[in-house]
């Protein structure tokens, strides 16, 4: 474990509908404090986030549809491209729950697919959100075959604006039905870094958090104490 390893895997969060540009530029100066992997924010955000971490790494994605998924095709394919014209590299989309549920289920999979594909097109990756509180155990293990099948990068289990979230057996049925060719994300409510660890050891490769900060000091500090700890001469050739 090195910082840069856990820091890559942290998508640092800005969907706060209420949230000020203020608010934006501060979340900013804490992406570049800490340097994590993406960073997540609304698509009115985009341009601003792309302008002021040019250079710095940190990859900027941003939301489709979000939360409810519901949006027509036409427009996801849209918002897509027009984020990834202005310099997103990741977009992260809601499968259409409704559509899920009707057994449409080919209608889920042509979305996803030309939405993937306008993503590879432009070298950006496209993530999936489930709301796994919602979906049967069929309607899951279906989403996680769509999502293979859509050449999704991501999956995730909950957008984390229902009122119940995903759980750690929804967390391990997506790993064990997506990966290696899907990877899986947890989207919202990461805490700090014992909880970041035991979802890694679970198999997650990707944490959405608003405590990036906490996490990686948090980590800094672990990081320095077994340092401090360590045998005399260990590590060396």
């Amino acid at each position: 474990m090195t910082y840069a390893e856990i820091a890559a895997s942290i998508d640092h969060l800005f969907l706060r509908p209420d949230a000020t540009d203020d608010q934006l530029f501060a979340e900013i100066d804490v992406v570049l404090e800490h340097f994590p992997g993406v960073f997540l924010v609304r698509p009115t955000d985009v341009d601003a986030a792309v302008r002021q971490l040019d250079g710095s790494g940190v990859a900027v994605a941003s939301v489709v549809a979000y939360p409810h998924g519901s949006a027509t095709t036409g427009t996801k394919l849209y918002e897509t491209r027009d984020l990834l014209r202005r310099g997103c590299q990741q977009i992260e989309t809601v499968i259409h729950l409704g559509r899920l549920a009707s057994r449409q289920f080919q209608y889920v999979e042509n979305e996803l697919l030309q939405m993937a594909e306008a993503c590879h097109e432009k070298q950006g990756k496209l993530r999936v959100m489930l709301e796994c509180s919602l979906l049967t155990e069929e309607q899951k293990l279906v989403a996680c075959k769509i999502a293979k099948r859509s050449s999704v990068d991501w999956i995730t289990a909950t957008t984390g604006t229902a009122t119940l979230g995903a759980t750690q057996d929804d967390v391990r049925l997506l790993v064990r039905k997506c990966q290696p060719y899907v990877q899986v994300k947890v989207g919202q409510g990461v805490q700090n870094l014992d909880q970041l660890l035991e979802l890694r050891e679970l198999g997650v490769t990707r944490f959405g958090t608003t405590r990036t900060g906490v996490i990686l000091k948090e980590l800094r500090e672990r990081l320095a104490k077994e340092a401090e700890q360590a045998p005399s001469g260990e590590g060396e050739a």
